[in-house]
C-alpha cells in the first residue's frame, strides 16, 4: 500500500497533463485518419456524433488502459505520478467511468472556452466571451487538480507523487 506516499502537487499534475495532452492529440490524428475514409475524405462537422463517441472512447481507452494496468498514464510515468484507489492498490473500470465523467464538465467548459476563442461566430453561447468561458473551465481543471478534488472524492481514488529511484511500475 502507498498510504504514506504524498499527493501530487499541482505543478506536477499540471505538466502530467500536458505531457497527456500531447500523446492525446496524436492519437484524435491517428483515430481521425482510420475514420476519414468512412466520410469520404471529408472533414467530420462539428455536431456529428459518430465522429465524437469514436474520439471519446478512444481517449477514454487510452487513459483506462494505463490506469488500470499500471495507475499510471505516459504524462504519469515521466513525472513519477500514480493514480490509485484511496484505499490502495489499482483502479477498477468502475473508478475509471466515474472519474472520466466526474471530470467532463470542467474539460467541457475549458474546451468550448478555447474553441469559441477561435471561432467565437460559429458557437453557442454569443453573449459569454471566449476568454471568460475559459477561463472559468481553467479555474474549475485546476481546482479539481487539488488532493482530494472533485473526480477523485467522486472515484474514491487519489493521484500520489512516487519518490525518486522508484521504479515506475504497476501499483
Amino acid at each position: 500500500m502507498s498510504e504514506s506516499l504524498p499527493p501530487a502537487t499541482l505543478l506536477t499534475r499540471s505538466m502530467a497533463v500536458l505531457y497527456d495532452s500531447m500523446v492525446g492529440l496524436a492519437i484524435l490524428f491517428i483515430g481521425t485518419a482510420v475514420v476519414l475514409p468512412l466520410n469520404q475524405g471529408q472533414a467530420f462537422s462539428a455536431n456529428n456524433p459518430f465522429y465524437a463517441t469514436w474520439i471519446f472512447g478512444l481517449l477514454f481507452a487510452y487513459f483506462g488502459f494505463f490506469w488500470t494496468r499500471a495507475g499510471q498514464t505516459l504524462g504519469m510515468r515521466a513525472w513519477r505520478l500514480r493514480v490509485e484507489a484511496a484505499a490502495g492498490g489499482g483502479m477498477s473500470w468502475l473508478q475509471v467511468v466515474l472519474r472520466v465523467f466526474s471530470a467532463l464538465p470542467a474539460w467541457a467548459v475549458l474546451g468550448a472556452g478555447v474553441i469559441k476563442m477561435l471561432a467565437p461566430e460559429d458557437l453557442f453561447l454569443p453573449a459569454i466571451p471566449g476568454d471568460l468561458l475559459a477561463l472559468a473551465g481553467l479555474a474549475w481543471v485546476v481546482l479539481d487538480q487539488w488532493p482530494g478534488g472533485w473526480r477523485d472524492r467522486f472515484s474514491e481514488t487519489r493521484v500520489v507523487r512516487l519518490p525518486k529511484g522508484s521504479p515506475r511500475s504497476p501499483v
